[in-house]
């Protein structure tokens, strides 16, 4: 299914924060956070983790974040935010 089908079926939500101080990569399995290094860049230097409870801390931590996210009306075009 591609990522417009899915928008229109409700299955995917895009959300965006003005600002956002390391990746994070969750999945069933596993789950990574990267942090920038001092200019601000991503290095992708950080911690992966698979146990339940470390992928469960990533997950909280991912909703920390998109809860007071700001719901996104139009698709993100890639570049553009």
């Amino acid at each position: 299914m591609g990522s417009s089908l899915a928008r229109r079926d409700g299955l995917l939500e895009e959300r965006y924060v003005d600002s956002l101080p390391f990746m994070l990569w969750v999945s069933e399995k596993a789950a990574e956070v990267m942090f920038p290094i001092i200019q601000g860049e991503f290095d992708y230097k950080g911690f992966s983790v698979s146990s339940t409870d470390g992928i469960q801390w990533c997950k909280e931590l991912f909703h920390h974040f998109w809860e007071p996210a700001k719901r996104r009306p139009e698709p993100f075009s890639y570049g553009n935010p």
